[in-house]
């Protein structure tokens, strides 16, 4: 471990990971990695939560393609129903993966990241 030049990403959840290169010689940097959050809208995010019978709400916004740019304005939910039949419902996660929140479990969430093995020497400029 810490020898070598293979780096592990891992994540789990809606955080975004960046990794940036930075140029001696031409004084600029870039964004060399770019993850991917775990979005319920998602295809096999979406399809893991609806077998487990939870059910993922999204927004006119994600379905329709709109809103401009690269993400969205709004997101998509992991509904997840409140066990005591409250009037309020339950709650709406915009994650579909989450170390913790294990009302969210019933609903299709688990915790298990996407691990990238990424290896640095690939994208070393050495300037």
């Amino acid at each position: 471990p810490g020898l070598g030049s293979k780096v592990y990403i891992a994540n789990a959840g809606d955080s975004t990971t960046l990794i940036a290169r930075y140029s001696k010689s031409q004084k600029t940097s870039a964004i060399i990695f770019k993850n991917v959050p775990h979005k319920p809208h998602l295809e096999g995010e979406r399809a893991r939560i609806e077998r487990a019978g939870g059910r993922v709400m999204i927004p006119p916004s994600i379905l329709l393609g709109g809103g401009g740019g690269d993400e969205p304005k709004e997101t998509s939910r992991v509904m997840i129903s409140d066990p005591d039949g409250g009037p309020f419902g339950g709650l709406a996660l915009a994650m579909s993966r989450s170390i913790g929140d294990f009302d969210g479990k019933s609903a299709g969430l688990i915790a298990e990241p996407d691990v990238i093995p990424w290896d640095v020497n690939d994208y070393y400029e050495n300037t």
